[in-house]
């Protein structure tokens, strides 16, 4: 349930805009999640447990409101960090520094690594921009 609600309730939310199409597959995945939860939770209930169980229901957080979507790219390509290819969303290595590339990690796109652009002298000093940035 929290993957399935990082992943899809911005879109439900209203936070990243999708065609009817996508809003209706969200959607869907969303109710056939919480569905399986809750046939889990009842087979369990039903099939498992005894007048001695005790079930214990617990989830590290709780979805809230979501407002607008938060690039990181975004943000490393005003700061000038980033550079998309011209009228797209892909990223143009050869004049990036510095991308977002999940769970948290910001690469640096160094020389050493074949086709980057970073000096290795520079890592340092590309990180603290990303850091004020």
């Amino acid at each position: 349930i929290d993957t399935v609600n990082h992943f899809f309730w911005p879109q439900l939310a209203g936070a990243i805009k999708t065609t009817p199409e996508q809003y209706r597959f969200v959607e869907d995945c969303y109710l056939k999640t919480y569905q399986i939860a809750d046939r889990y939770i009842g087979y369990f209930l039903d099939e498992v447990a005894d007048d001695n169980t005790t079930l214990l229901i617990v989830s590290d957080h709780g979805a809230i409101g979501v407002k607008e979507e938060r690039s990181i790219n975004d943000a490393l390509a005003a700061a000038g960090l980033l550079v998309w290819q011209p009228g797209t969303r892909t990223i143009c290595w050869e004049k990036t520094r510095a991308a977002y590339r999940g769970c948290g990690h910001i690469y640096v796109n160094l020389e050493e690594r074949g086709n980057g652009i970073v000096p290795s002298e520079d890592y340092e000093k590309t990180l603290a921009w990303v850091q004020e940035k």
